[in-house]
This record gives structure tokens, C-alpha cells and sequence, in this order.
């Protein structure tokens, strides 16, 4: 699917509609950004996506199209569209978790979900930092990257496991609903 045909003025209207509304966490921009009249920013796809409900009655779904092309769809109708550069890091100790991006809390963990992981390390008590060791074919880090190298650091003695306590060891499973 491609990128739905809006009208200006719809555009302008889901502008009004978001400010008063509000972008779902899971619609945040982790790329690009809108720049509107007034110097707000708004996630391209769903800019387009209010608009195209508001216009045609649809779902409000960005689904069917990327980022860049939600991108290239505003620029060529000469909205300004910039870069987002923002960037936070997450501290996990034994002791806390913290974040420099305020909205991200262990209450609201998947807020995290809608950014893309730079890098990650596990930083032993004697201040040893320990890198993931990527497999063949493995060249990027994703949210699974620091469960990956805690299994990692612990490998052997989880192999070392009885049978039964193997097959009671937590996994993490998707939710499919």
C-alpha cells in the first residue's frame, strides 16, 4: 500500500486534531519530523494518517507506508520535514533503572520500543565492559541486544543447568494477541 492522497487543508486539520489529542507513544517519529507554521513537530506518518481519516473515514493505521516515504509524500508537497537526532541512554544497575528520555519509566517500559538501540554493554563490578558477541549474519544492535548479552556472560552456567531447572528457565515470548 502506498501512501495515502491528502488534501492540504486535511493536513491542516489533523495538525488541530493531534494537538488537541495528542501521537500514541507507539507513533512517535524515531526519524523524521513534520515542522509545522508555528515551529511544533509532528510524526510525518501519522500526520498523514489523521489526515487520511479525517479526509476519507479511514483507520487511523500507519501500517501501510514507511517513514521515508511519509517523508518524500510531505516534502514534495512542500511541508518542511527535518531529521530527528535525538538520542537517550538507559543506565540498568542492580540497584536502578534510569533514562535520560523523561517519558520512558519501568511503569511504562515500552516506550522504548519505538527507538532503535545504538549500542550496548554490561559493565561487570570490576568495570570490565562486555560487548555482545555477534554470530555470522548479526550486524545490528535491536531491543534484544542486552538480554542477548546477559545470556552471553552466563552462557556456561546456564548450560551447566540440571535438565528441570533448564526447562523452568524464563524466556521471553512475544505477546500475540
Amino acid at each position: 500500500m502506498a501512501v495515502p492522497k491528502v488534501d492540504g487543508q486535511f493536513i491542516a486539520e489533523a495538525i488541530k486534531y493531534i494537538d488537541e489529542n495528542g501521537v500514541p507513544w507507539h507513533n512517535m517519529s524515531t526519524k523524521y519530523e513534520l515542522v509545522w507554521e508555528n515551529g511544533n513537530t509532528y510524526p510525518p506518518k501519522y500526520v498523514i494518517a489523521v489526515a487520511n481519516h479525517l479526509q476519507n473515514g479511514a483507520e487511523i493505521d500507519v501500517s501501510g507506508y514507511n517513514a521515508v516515504e511519509a517523508k518524500n509524500y510531505l516534502t514534495a508537497k512542500e511541508y518542511e520535514i527535518q531529521i530527528k537526532q535525538t538520542k537517550y541512554e538507559i543506565t540498568i544497575t542492580s540497584e536502578s533503572v534510569t533514562s535520560t528520555d523523561d517519558s520512558f519509566t519501568m511503569d511504562n517500559i515500552s516506550a522504548g520500543d519505538v527507538f532503535k538501540p545504538l549500542d550496548a554493554s554490561f559493565v561487570s563490578a570490576d568495570g570490565t565492559v562486555i560487548k555482545r558477541k555477534y554470530g555470522k549474519g548479526e550486524k545490528r544492535n535491536t531491543n534484544q541486544t542486552l538480554p542477548r548479552i546477559a545470556f552471553q556472560i552466563y552462557e556456561k552456567q546456564i548450560a551447566a543447568l540440571p535438565v528441570e531447572e533448564k526447562e523452568q528457565f524464563p524466556i521471553l515470548e512475544e505477546d500475540l494477541e
